[in-house]
């Protein structure tokens, strides 16, 4: 039988993973280890997939939570961005934050263009290496006055695994707890909560308040 391919987007890839890598499709409805590495390619084994098959449609994301993919949480194209933000919004929601050198590097933008004291920072933590440096992220982007993290749950889960998602949130939680700093439940938990609850206007508001 043949074997299937298919095309991976970010460069540099095949230099980056190692045989025996973890490798999740479609926020972890598949999973597989890499067996070996080319040049241009790597081969895959699939380990876990539904009972009846799935289909792994065009687009769908790929994660490598065991990996350090060297990704630079501002792209160039962030960086051009970064000037129309700056005159135009009151907060930068700051997606692929993996470690303080990564917030160094916004906060050094910003100074150029004059924004260091006028903008709010969200940081989105969503994966497994930004929660493992969560400690020195925050101390980094505390030296600014508004700042505040987003929990993206469903990337956290497929990068640390559905089992620990809940540790893991409260870990967060605690954390930014004890350094004062608000935090926004991704991933549409609330709107979840919602349409499976009987909530009051009044209760959905109540929630919000405890988050």
């Amino acid at each position: 039988m043949e074997k299937a391919h298919i095309p991976c987007q970010f460069p540099g890839i095949f230099e980056k993973v190692n045989k025996g890598d973890l490798v999740l499709f479609d926020d972890g409805k598949i999973e597989g280890i890499i067996q070996s590495v080319k040049k241009n390619s790597f081969e895959v084994l699939i380990t876990r997939a539904a009972e009846k098959g799935v289909k792994l449609k065009a687009e769908k994301g790929m994660n490598f939570p065991n990996t350090n993919l060297g990704i630079s949480g501002l792209t160039p194209k962030d960086k051009e961005d970064l000037a129309f933000v700056a005159k135009h919004a009151d907060i930068i929601n700051f997606s692929f934050v993996n470690s303080k050198k990564d917030v160094q590097e916004l906060l050094s933008e910003l100074k150029k263009l004059e924004a260091y004291e006028k903008l709010g920072i969200i940081l989105k933590i969503e994966t497994k290496f930004a929660f493992d440096n969560l400690e020195e992220i925050l101390l980094e982007a505390m030296q600014v006055k508004k700042v505040g993290v987003m929990i993206a749950r469903g990337d956290l889960a497929v990068e640390t695994g559905w089992q620990e998602i809940g540790q893991v949130q409260h870990e967060l939680l605690s954390i930014c707890g004890a350094a004062h700093i608000p935090v926004i439940w991704a991933t549409q938990v609330l709107e979840n909560l919602w349409q499976k609850t009987d909530y009051r206007p009044d209760q959905k508001l109540q929630m919000w308040s405890l988050l």
